[in-house]
């Protein structure tokens, strides 16, 4: 019997969310969608179960599921007017849209509600195996769809579980087949429209409408549904008939839209930069401007951009840099684009045609100070901001770009802090980590020199906490790693720390790029002690989220080119 295939222990007590299930015949999708709702959700929730009119009487069993509110409707609604109806009867304080031919894994709702509760977002879902580029794991992870089967499911969910530690990132749209609304979604915008008829084109209107109103749509990239995909209707529909109902229902968007899609166009259609150039006065070994400068031109060579690369000084970062761009002294009379690092390049461009980007990594060091010469003056730091400011350079601030995927956890952190990496460059601090890691008996790898290594990741995946400032923190938070962030570099005065990074202080701590300069706490050997035995290995699946979210190089570049964009249509 079907009923045997669903679990009855449905939880009693207040509702974290009701799902809104609209269904039509395929009682055996229905069936095994529903049961894998109730065996992978521990928050308490109900089913709103639509069935609009089925004719296949094996439907009306699911009347007498536990957990489940059965209604049947007179005739076909079609999917919009029974999603309309079921958020009317829910209780939950979420409202979840469901398709019945769905199959959901471990902690979906967990992972859905937990993302909901950031600020401003309102409309969440995860990745599958239907949709577009936005959510579909093929298209995410370049991974052939015709290999994943819904038996697939759990295992698929396990490894993006091991490998992303929950990194979630926003979209423009979401597909309707599985997503979290928030209450104050609907309350501010409404139902989703009537117009697009029984369905197909509703989830993009409800999407924009909710961006205008001032929501974020987010993916949640640790989580995965199956979706078998349009089987209701298949049943009721032949395929030129959903084209034309396609076609007819994009028709209305853009008609209802008009302002939204004539930005999309103009985006699609506007040219964008095609060569691109690169300087940094030296990059001989990996260090701050060296890995982001690395790190920006595989970026703009993975998007399809041809990048030249300058330095008066080579080694092994541009030994790593030709795998994929141009490391030249030759160059062009013309670029579309430039980004320059250091001001002793801003002499090397200047007869150059092109726009002209110059970034600010630091406040002391004299290659960093800004100079005459560029179109557009970008700071890694609100610090370095103000300092640009006082030098009377305008800026914008743009973080610290990160190659999340490259500084991604091979292995979770321990519960027990076993294993420190010290990448102090200074002595005093150097020292003051060692002899704490001491007085714990904690094992520390402490060396110089270690920084100036390419392969950084496999030393910080090997530690539980790092030590660092500036880009190797982001680095480390992009690893999961527990994060102390103190260092005593020669060309500032101050000898300082921020301490552990924690969400109560990473706001302030970021505005002098953890350099330690926030709060300015002297980190002597007692000061170390009492940090790590702070220690919280759930901090780690926080501060990789974090990084991901806030540093990863993706969002970075896109800032870039919007200003880019921005200034060549003004």
């Amino acid at each position: 019997m079907l009923s045997n295939q669903i679990n009855r222990n449905h939880k009693r007590g207040d509702l974290v969310a009701s799902i809104i299930v609209p269904i039509y015949n395929n009682a055996e999708y229905t069936a095994r969608a529903l049961a894998s709702m109730f065996k992978h959700t521990k928050l308490n929730f109900e089913v709103i179960l639509i069935d609009n009119n089925s004719s296949d009487i094996n439907t009306e069993i699911f009347s007498r599921v536990q957990g489940v509110q059965y209604f049947r409707m007179d005739e076909n609604l079609g999917f919009v007017k029974a999603v309309n109806f079921g958020i009317k009867q829910a209780t939950g304080k979420y409202i979840v849209i469901a398709n019945n031919d769905i199959r959901v894994t471990n902690r979906w709702l967990e992972k859905l509600v937990e993302a909901a509760k950031a600020k401003k977002v309102g409309i969440v879902s995860m990745l599958t195996t239907d949709g577009g580029p936005t959510q579909n794991i093929g298209a995410q992870f370049n991974y052939p769809l015709s290999k994943i089967g819904q038996e697939d499911s759990d295992e698929m969910n396990e490894i993006l579980e091991e490998n992303n530690l929950n990194p979630i990132e926003e979209k423009n749209s979401i597909i309707f087949c599985l997503a979290l609304i928030k209450r104050e979604v609907i309350k501010k915008i409404g139902l989703l429209s009537v117009d697009f008829g029984v369905g197909l084109g509703d989830d993009g209107d409800y999407c924009i409408r909710a961006r205008k109103a001032g929501f974020k749509l987010i993916i949640v990239r640790n989580g995965f549904f199956y979706h078998h995909a349009k089987t209701t209707f298949h049943n009721l529909y032949t395929d030129e008939q959903i084209r034309t109902m396609q076609d007819k229902n994009i028709a209305k968007l853009k008609e209802k839209h008009p302002i939204y899609y004539r930005q999309v166009e103009e985006r699609l259609n506007a040219p964008k930069p095609k060569t691109v150039l690169i300087t940094n006065n030296h990059l001989k070994v990996p260090g701050g401007s060296e890995t982001y400068t690395y790190t920006l031109a595989k970026e703009l060579a993975e998007r399809g951009y041809k990048v030249d690369v300058f330095t008066f000084v080579e080694g092994q970062v541009t030994d790593n840099i030709k795998k994929f761009a141009n490391v030249t002294q030759e160059l062009k009379k013309e670029y579309d684009l430039m980004f320059i690092n250091h001001n002793s390049c801003l002499r090397v461009v200047k007869g150059i045609k092109g726009f002209k980007f110059y970034t600010s990594h630091g406040v002391y060091p004299a290659l960093e100070q800004p100079r005459v010469g560029a179109d557009y003056y970008v700071a890694v730091s609100e610090e370095v901001q103000q300092h640009l400011k006082n030098l009377n350079f305008d800026s914008q601030v743009i973080r610290n770009g990160i190659d999340t995927k490259r500084f991604s956890p091979k292995r979770p952190i321990s519960k027990q802090l076993k294993n420190v990496l010290c990448l102090c460059q200074g002595e005093v601090a150097r020292n003051n980590v060692l002899a704490a890691c001491n007085a714990l008996g904690i094992n520390c790898i402490v060396h110089l020199y270690i920084r100036r290594e390419w392969d950084i990741v496999k030393y910080m995946d090997e530690a539980d906490l790092v030590v660092s400032l500036g880009r190797g923190a982001y680095e480390a938070m992009s690893m999961g790693r527990e994060v102390l962030v103190y260092d005593s570099r020669g060309y500032t005065p101050l000898k300082t720390g921020d301490g552990l990074v924690r969400p109560e202080m990473i706001l302030e701590a970021q505005k002098c790029n953890l350099s330690g300069r926030s709060f300015r706490r002297i980190m002597d050997v007692q000061t170390i002690i009492a940090e790590l035995k702070r220690y919280d290995h759930t901090q780690g699946q926080w501060n990789r989220q974090y990084a991901t979210e806030n540093f990863n190089i993706e969002k970075q570049v896109n800032k870039y080119l919007k200003i880019y964009e921005d200034r060549r249509h003004n």
